[in-house]
């Protein structure tokens, strides 16, 4: 492939007759590196390179179905990273879904997710988070702009509760730091009242031995 030739004219045709043995090798294996690595035809340059072996590379790739669909490939991951790059995020996989592309990318502080998008306009089909069914109304770019906004919401939300939840938690406090000081109060009360209670049934004690001595006094007269 690519090998160097010598051609006849014959007033309407160019006709084969040999190889071309004093040509260049260095021509040939470039031109086969290249197509070996997939290279577009654009980025194709070494030295001594004329537009006609361009040409010729051009034509050689077309004819090479493999090869087309790796540049097509190449094309669209391309097309994919630069709109996630534009938006604030990093492409990290792609799969072709005949229709769509199903595309895993990260936001730049690490939160992964993965999106269904459209070939044809790299609009939303699904977004993978919740968007009240206006998926549609996005784009890859944008949709990087929307989850942003919606984990920006959620700590904030997340915040917020943090602070009511303290709040409670200090009003529980006080409501038990309040219990606590009536019990406190309740202490020497009911202390006070089993003392005369105590007192009470030691003077109904003393009462009744009296009682039980004069009884006992009057049986002896």
């Amino acid at each position: 492939m690519f090998e160097p030739i010598i051609a006849r004219f014959d007033g309407s045709s160019w006709w084969f007759e040999d190889i071309d043995r004093r040509a260049d090798l260095f021509v040939a294996e470039q031109l086969r590196e290249a197509l070996k690595n997939i290279t577009p035809l654009k980025e194709v340059r070494f030295k001594g390179i004329t537009p006609e072996m361009k040409t010729v590379y051009d034509l050689v790739a077309r004819q090479k179905e493999e090869f087309m669909k790796q540049m097509q490939q190449q094309r669209d991951e391309k097309q994919l990273r630069e709109a996630l790059e534009m938006g604030g995020g990093e492409l990290q996989d792609f799969r072709d879904r005949s229709t769509y592309w199903q595309v895993e990318w990260v936001t730049r502080d690490g939160e992964r997710h993965t999106s269904a998008i459209d070939k044809n306009d790299l609009t939303v089909v699904s977004a993978g988070i919740f968007l009240s069914g206006g998926d549609r109304h996005f784009d890859l770019q944008s949709l990087v702009g929307v989850v942003k906004e919606g984990r920006r919401k959620r700590e904030e939300g997340r915040r917020e509760e943090g602070k009511e939840g303290g709040k409670k938690g200090r009003r529980e406090e006080e409501k038990k730091g309040r219990r606590e000081e009536g019990r406190k109060e309740e202490r020497p009360n009911q202390e006070k009242g089993r003392r005369k209670e105590r007192l009470k049934l030691q003077g109904s004690r003393k009462k009744e031995g009296r009682k039980r001595k004069e009884e006992r006094g009057k049986l002896c007269f």
